[in-house]
């Protein structure tokens, strides 16, 4: 198999990734000291479009990357260039489903969205195409070959252009049909770019139609894994606004993008050592489960003092933005404690759960959180109660929890 772009050694794809992390904070910290020069129907109507472009991409991405980065760990060299090709086209076969489907859903839902937050049918077809680039990113392409750097810098590019597109969009009142159009030009744009660099090293393939439906009830399994606790997290501000209105939907949606920014802190050392740690369980368990351990308590201990650190300085962090700043400071700190949480589950998650084929368990664990995550915000809105964070914190707590019972049941049966 060629490569177009070289290979690199992990610790320098890591450095990469932690620069296109850097990259996204400062597109948020430029986003946070604009939006108090927003009204407050743009702020909201700016949160929520981001909220339901993520919700979008996850739905797009179906799980493929977590399905095909397991399936090239267990081929031969020998297949492996046939292999990448094929997991490919099948990837775009089902994501192209998956688009028309939720093409039909946005132009069926628009009158309720439009009527809720004062987005047009045009601005959310915009949305749909952002989503649509950043989901059909072929992450894991990159990940089994030591050049997810390539993602790195498609980030990087991503965010640097997002800044500039809210540099000469913010005004006053910003233009939020421009603002969609100009990000989903981006995506798709980067996407394609990423897109043609694999497929120039593998060939192209097509697929059945058939065979595309076939594809979605087989990889079934990993987009629940995948997307359930993203979605019902990405789709919160979604609910909120649609229950609560505009207001609270954007500080919720401030106090959500600084805590999930945190979050994604792992999501570099994840996408270079997942693949490692999936082949390391294939060929040594019992040095498979020193690392793990390892990991495991690393990470209690950064963590915790993580989310310590945030709780405690976020009034600090938000006291300059104009935006709902009570709500948004209550929610900003429970988000805070949840950050603890939510990265220990992200750890089990890819370090133990998918290597060890568990996945199955697991959507079971998401399925229940995000049910109890949707019927707690329900109750908080009944009882009239505005800090919707606390329902997402009760859904991470019980995640976590459910987890370690079930790593520790699992310890005793390897």
């Amino acid at each position: 198999m060629s490569s177009i772009v070289p290979r690199i050694p992990s610790k320098y794809n890591v450095l990469l990734l932690f620069c296109a992390q850097g990259a996204k904070f400062l597109a948020l910290a430029i986003s946070l000291i604009l939006l108090p020069t927003f009204d407050t129907s743009t702020w909201g109507q700016y949160i929520f479009i981001q909220s339901l472009s993520i919700w979008l991409s996850l739905i797009i991405e179906y799980g493929f990357n977590i399905a095909n980065v397991g399936r090239i760990a267990r081929v031969s060299k020998d297949e492996l260039s046939f292999e990448c090709r094929l997991a490919l086209a099948e990837s775009f076969a089902g994501r192209s489903i998956i688009f028309l489907v939720l093409l039909i859903a946005i132009v069926a839902f628009t009158p309720v969205i439009e009527l809720k937050m004062q987005i047009s049918l045009n601005t959310l077809l915009f949305v749909l195409m952002a989503a649509a680039g950043i989901g059909t990113m072929p992450t894991w392409f990159f990940q089994f070959t030591d050049r997810i750097y390539v993602i790195a810098l498609a980030e990087v590019a991503s965010a640097i252009l997002s800044i500039a597109c809210l540099f000469l969009l913010a005004h006053q009142t910003i233009n939020i049909l421009n603002w969609s159009a100009a990000t989903a030009m981006i995506a798709i744009v980067i996407s394609l770019i990423v897109n043609f660099i694999a497929i120039k090293e593998v060939t192209w393939h097509t697929v059945p139609l058939r065979h595309s439906f076939c594809i979605l009830k087989k990889s079934f399994t990993y987009f629940v894994y995948n997307s359930s606790v993203g979605i019902y997290n990405a789709g919160t501000t979604v609910l909120v606004g649609s229950l609560y209105g505009i207001s609270l939907s954007g500080a919720y949606g401030v106090a959500d993008r600084i805590t999930r920014l945190i979050n994604s802190i792992i999501s570099p050392i994840i996408k270079v050592y997942f693949p490692k740690f999936t082949l390391l369980y294939i060929s040594n368990k019992r040095l498979y489960y020193m690392q793990l351990s390892n990991v495991l308590l690393i990470s209690i201990i950064c963590f915790y003092f993580i989310s310590l650190l945030l709780f405690l300085f976020f009034p600090l962090l938000v006291r300059n933005f104009n935006i709902a700043t009570t709500e948004l400071i209550e929610m900003g700190q429970v988000l805070s404690v949840a950050i603890f949480f939510v990265n220990m589950s992200t750890i089990i998650s890819f370090f133990w759960i998918l290597p060890t084929k568990r996945s199955i368990h697991f959507n079971y664990i998401t399925l229940s959180a995000a049910f109890i995550n949707t019927c707690g915000i329900l109750i908080l809105k009944y009882f009239d109660i505005d800090n919707i964070a606390y329902s997402v914190l009760t859904s991470e707590i019980f995640v976590l929890l459910a987890l370690i019972l079930l790593l520790h049941k699992g310890r005793k049966e390897k």
